[in-house]
């Protein structure tokens, strides 16, 4: 059993370090793809309540659930405490912010701001498997989109039409100035539903897991929220070699923004 983890960890190693990102080129011929980029963005944000009733809220508190598959399970460490994490988390939408309370654990809480994280009520010991460094601001801004994108430090490029499955959606890659979040390396390939707005799927890299290690999250059941439409499940995938397999799946419910 130890040569057989030890071979899947290669495994994972290997495809960790298989460069498959999507592609970079334009297939566009806009004289201005940054400003098209941006415009898009703009119409997304609108889509999905405005930039107005988004900054008339300071804080978004939501009960959510995350459910990990095999076998990342186990070949990659889950960063909660445990599989089908269930939490109630305290975004602060114009702040690198965030409070994590565990459901039937009151006395257990995450605490991140301004990059740095503190746990209270945790056993140090067990720290190490853990990743509330990665999970917490990874949380943060995926629930938060498209409103983050249009962050300063930022950069919007459209890179055109991209079909899948009989609809073409607009692709915007989205790549960040130096010392911009924690993981200022990272891109995100953003696709828009041209109809309605919405976003609806990103590609990323996950420069915290790998530099090369790239990831899809999909966004389903939207729902309105005080004006503000948001996504009630998003469904991560872990893209490598070819590869499309189901790795987590996160779940919203009771959402509530305070002014």
């Amino acid at each position: 059993m130890r040569h057989y983890r030890q071979a899947a960890g290669a495994i994972v190693i290997i495809l960790l370090m298989t460069d498959c990102t999507p592609s970079v080129e334009p297939r566009t011929t806009l004289p201005d793809r940054f400003s098209e980029g941006r415009r898009i963005v703009q119409q997304a944000v609108e889509a999905h309540g405005g930039v107005d009733r988004w900054t008339r809220f300071t804080k978004l508190t939501v009960d959510y659930q995350e459910h990990w598959s095999w076998p990342f399970t186990w070949l990659v460490k889950n960063p909660w405490p445990w599989n089908d994490a269930h939490a109630r988390l305290r975004f602060w939408l114009h702040e690198a912010r965030a409070e994590v309370t565990f459901e039937g654990q009151p006395n257990q809480t995450w605490v991140y701001r301004d990059g740095k994280v503190s746990l209270l009520g945790l056993p140090a010991k067990s720290l190490p498997h853990w990743r509330p460094d990665f999970v917490i601001p990874r949380t943060h801004y995926l629930t938060l989109l498209p409103f983050k994108f249009l962050d300063s430090g930022a950069h919007l490029e459209y890179l055109g039409k991209r079909p899948i499955a009989g609809q073409e959606f607009d692709e915007v890659l989205v790549t960040f100035e130096t010392n911009v979040g924690s993981t200022p390396g990272d891109k995100y390939w953003a696709l828009f539903d041209p109809d309605r707005g919405r976003l609806t799927r990103l590609s990323l890299t996950v420069t915290a897991y790998g530099r090369l290690a790239v990831g899809e999250i999909i966004y389903e059941d939207f729902r309105e929220v005080q004006g503000v439409l948001l996504a009630s499940r998003l469904r991560g995938y872990w893209k490598a070699a070819g590869a499309n397999w189901p790795l987590h799946l996160g779940t919203y419910s009771e959402p509530l923004f305070q002014e």
